[in-house]
């Protein structure tokens, strides 16, 4: 039950207990879609956002059985989450502080804004490798395919499915129908390659059947290839995979798919194993009735990670690829689970100009689009080959470096030398690796001392235009080296009074960057340490004998090095 805040329970300055003595009724919904359309949107702006610039909250049931409302104008109930409504921003914040000081930091958080890194629309670089950015504009307005996608399900707000239907949608974690929210990001990426890939007569068709960790059983697989089919699915992409215990267990696995009849096309899996090997039984890319892909990177090199075998049958696109992430954006990801479904795209094209084929007619034109790698004929490590699209008519026009988001996948880790950090940038666009000096020159600056440095990619000879993008240098360690050393001081100086040591009789400092100061951790009390010129006092009338001092010697850094300390031992002999 939802209450409102109980007399002298709580107080923040924001807040007008007095206008909040009424119970909020709470509203019970069937979806997380449901409550998500509750949601006012955001009045326009291009200045970032606040947090609580939705002025709602979200807050787990699990932390208290009943709730305080702190002014919620609305509030609305699913699955053990409270979605609270408020009027105003300022309302929003003081209702957190207040629910947060309840039931505690872990318990509600703002519904906060979600944003696209880039509001140009990205492509992995397999869209245009296999010439599918050319061939969907050839099949766009054809006829209708539908592809299922047997996966983490999708997030629907993110811009690469925009104006892309999306059907029959079901979740079987949570058997809800018309609904396949992601919790992991997987079938999002997966479903995104297949919209980047197809036009939009190409319909997806999103059933989550694993969980937010990425796990399914295989009942729940069979169930929702089954729905899938019942569905109208055409093709049905299967992003995962797992390894039965024997042949045995794999013939009645064939049995079980051996009903279907969309086109099953699979992941061959990630962990470089040979499936030809008796041991080895990839459920489900080894089975009769699925089509088996691996994957290669923008080399045309098989990826390391990919599975390989006779039962292989195409390979795609599969390293470095620029997927769409389900919180908005892109980020790179590999694995031959996005080399499945860029094959599914291609068979989705086919299917699109050509509706009455059958699944193995799909299959025979994709065999005759591929191009050969590898060995000669199909191979364990390549299948087939790759389907790749006859590409556009080259014009001789050269291509605008800015018309398609480059990929440049080794921006990060750079680290102060002292030198100037200059690097060949590996840069992906249009389904082809750049070569600096043959497609583009490049020029750094600001590329010496830690901090954000740029560099400039001018194209050249088939490309036009230029890019500027910015890297970050990192401090680099603090290689301060420090080491104990003991100083002998006579008796007969501190009867008379305390003696001062200076540090370097004590300890040798080197390679120290910024300033050195100096905290005393323990040893005996007859000595002590200036925490600034790290000078060492022995006290008047200390007696014959040894004394030590344990001491951390910490080097401040600088604009270029990080901060570091050393632990050493000063040694003073009374003789």
């Amino acid at each position: 039950m939802l209450a409102g805040t109980p007399a002298g329970a709580f107080a923040v300055d924001e807040f007008d207990e007095s206008e909040d003595t009424e119970k909020t009724e709470v509203i019970a919904t069937s979806s997380m879609e449901e409550i998500a359309n509750e949601v006012d949107p955001i009045d326009g702006s291009e200045e970032i956002p606040s947090d609580y610039a939705y002025k709602s909250l979200i807050l787990d049931e699990s932390y208290a059985d009943e709730i305080q409302a702190y002014g919620a104008e609305e509030a609305y109930y699913y699955d053990g989450t409270y979605l609270l409504k408020y009027g105003t921003e300022e309302d929003a914040q003081a209702a957190h502080d207040a629910l947060a000081e309840e039931y505690g930091e872990d318990a509600v958080i703002p519904n906060i804004p979600l944003s696209i890194s880039d509001t140009k629309r990205t492509y992995g670089w397999g869209t245009d490798y296999m010439n599918m950015d050319v061939e969907q504009t050839r099949v766009s307005g054809g006829a209708p395919v539908t592809v299922a996608v047997v996966d983490t399900g999708i997030a629907k707000s993110h811009s690469v499915f925009a104006g892309r239907e999306i059907v029959d949608a079901y979740d079987f974690v949570r058997g809800k129908e018309g609904s396949a929210v992601d919790d992991n990001g997987h079938g999002t990426a997966v479903c995104g390659i297949i919209a980047e890939s197809t036009p939009n007569n190409v319909k997806i068709m999103p059933i989550k059947a694993l969980d937010a960790r990425g796990y399914c059983d295989t009942f729940t697989a069979l169930a929702a290839i089954e729905y899938a089919q019942e569905n109208g699915a055409d093709i049905v992409n299967l992003s995962f995979g797992g390894y039965a215990s024997n042949r045995y267990e794999m013939d009645c696995a064939n049995d079980l798919f051996r009903v279907f009849t969309p086109l099953l096309i699979c992941a061959s899996g990630n962990e470089s194993l040979d499936m030809d090997k008796i041991e080895v039984n990839e459920f489900p890319a080894e089975l009769d009735n699925t089509v088996s892909v691996g994957s290669f990177n923008i080399e045309g090199e098989r990826s390391d990670f990919s599975n390989y075998g006779t039962n292989l049958d195409f390979a795609a696109p599969g390293d470095e690829i620029a997927i769409a992430d389900y919180k908005g954006g892109y980020v790179l990801g590999s694995g031959t689970s996005f080399s499945s479904p860029y094959v599914a795209a291609a068979a989705a094209l086919i299917k699109a100009e050509n509706p009455g084929l059958e699944k193995e007619d799909i299959i025979s034109d994709l065999q005759r689009e591929s191009i050969d790698m590898g060995n000669n004929g199909k191979d364990p490590y390549y299948g087939i080959g790759c389907p790749k699209f006859d590409p556009a008519e080259y014009t001789g026009e050269k291509f605008d470096i800015n018309e398609k988001p480059l990929i440049i996948t080794n921006l990060n880790n750079k680290v102060y030398t002292g030198q100037a950090i200059t690097f060949t940038p590996r840069i992906i666009t249009r389904g082809r690796l750049l070569k600096k000096g043959e497609d583009y020159t490049v020029n750094f600056s600001n590329n010496v001392n830690a901090g954000t440095a740029s560099m400039t990619i001018e194209g050249i000879n088939d490309f036009e235009g230029n890019k500027t993008v910015s890297f970050k240098i990192t401090k680099a360690a603090n290689t301060i080296s420090a080491a104990g050393k003991t100083a002998k001081v006579k008796k007969s100086k501190v009867k008379k009074k305390k003696q001062t040591l200076a540090i370097s009789k004590l300890a040798t400092i080197s390679r120290a960057q910024g300033a050195v100061t100096y905290t005393k951790l323990g040893g005996s009390g007859k000595l002590s340490i200036n925490g600034t010129t790290g000078k060492v006092t022995v006290k008047k009338k200390t007696k014959k004998g040894t004394y030590r001092m344990h001491v951390r010697i910490t080097a401040s850094g600088n604009g270029n090095y990080e901060a570091a300390s050393r632990y050493v031992t000063l040694t003073v002999k009374v003789k």
